[in-house]
């Protein structure tokens, strides 16, 4: 068997506690048997937090996995005084700084692979991110990370990867701003939407869904990108999450065929606006925009900003600025509710939008 924690530390990474399992189970750092015991016996006769040397023994905890909480009170009994002693006068090294050594699992996992007790005691005393020494890396987790290399060659990715592994990537469009602006909306008209299914068009690598999937909205992603879609499911397995995640040409098709009508919402983000740099493509929007109105009972939709450049009055009649849009929403397309929800971080106004349901 290897000794992954002897093995020199790969990559260093600061990884939230929720993030990190016990060493072979599918439990958290949070649910693990350490954290367990600590709470159990914190309040009894002896508190385990109490010194710095006691947060660094394993074999206290070692013991609480096996059940023998008698010998733990023994051993604390005959040892405690003499071991604090031995600390104080500096014959040991405090590890509770130290990095706790970890591998990457093929599915993307984060498993301790030393140093449980520690990693128990500092969650215990409150901290919520921990450093870690990435030990050992799955061949098969390297090749998803060539994988995301290949489609930009270089550490770039579109839209974010929740996962410390990326965290020194760098990101073009994060877009957190715009998820928490939908998540708001969508809660604040729950009982007026019905619980049906929330379509992403242009989902990328599927961080909007997951992101509403972890809110609660049942979610599908769609995408006209085979390796988006591929990176998507991947990270459903990285994620423990269950998405739909479809790639399709056509995204309208995909809306106009349902026909048990459960589209709840459909957000259309820094997509349709691509069509509008080409002349002669306005008609195609308008009906792109009728079509999920139609379908769903909310619609969100952004609108390119003329001044960006990206598009140009030289190659559309729709409107490109905030004021204008919403009016063409209403008297174009005809929904009868429009709610200005603000403008994202590139600029970009963001609209909901309804046929069915009545905001302001």
């Amino acid at each position: 068997m290897l000794l992954f924690h002897k093995m020199p530390t790969i990559k260093t990474l600061q990884v939230p506690v929720h993030l990190l399992f016990a060493e072979g189970s599918n439990l958290t750092l949070p649910e693990s048997p350490f954290v367990d015991f600590l709470q159990r016996y914190r309040n009894k006769d002896f508190d385990v937090n109490s010194h710095p040397y006691v947060k660094s023994v394993e074999y206290a905890c070692k013991l609480a996995q096996h059940g023998k909480p008698d010998v733990i009170r023994q051993w604390v009994k005959d040892t405690l005084d003499h071991d604090i002693e031995t600390f104080e006068k500096g014959r040991f090294k405090d590890p509770s700084s130290k990095e706790i050594p970890v591998r990457i699992k093929a599915n993307g996992a984060i498993e301790m692979i030393d140093a449980h007790h520690r990693a128990a005691m500092r969650f215990l005393d409150g901290e919520r991110v921990l450093p870690v020494g990435i030990k050992h890396v799955s061949p098969a987790w390297l090749a998803f990370e060539r994988t995301l290399i290949a489609a930009s060659g270089e550490k770039i990715l579109y839209s974010p990867i929740e996962h410390p592994w990326f965290d020194d990537w760098k990101v073009i469009r994060r877009g957190n701003e715009r998820e928490r602006i939908l998540i708001d909306f969508l809660r604040e008209m729950r009982s007026e939407i019905p619980s049906f299914v929330h379509y992403d068009i242009g989902c990328c690598t599927g961080h909007l869904c997951r992101q509403l999937k972890r809110a609660g909205v049942a979610v599908h992603g769609l995408d006209n990108r085979e390796d988006h879609i591929h990176i998507a499911d991947t990270l459903n397995l990285v994620f423990g999450l269950d998405i739909p995640f479809y790639r399709h040409d056509d995204f309208l098709q995909v809306l106009v065929d349902d026909s048990y009508n459960s589209i709840g919402s459909v957000s259309c983000l820094s997509v349709l606006h691509h069509w509008l740099n080409t002349p002669g493509n306005d008609e195609r929007y308008l009906a792109a925009v009728q079509t999920m109105a139609e379908k769903a009972w909310v619609v969100f939709i952004d609108q390119v900003n003329e001044k960006q450049g990206f598009v140009t009055k030289a190659t559309t009649k729709i409107p490109l600025n905030k004021e204008e849009y919403e009016r063409w929403l209403r008297n174009e397309v005809g929904f009868g509710s429009v709610r200005y929800l603000g403008t994202h971080h590139w600029g970009r106004p963001l609209f909901a939008c309804s046929k069915k349901v009545t905001f302001k």
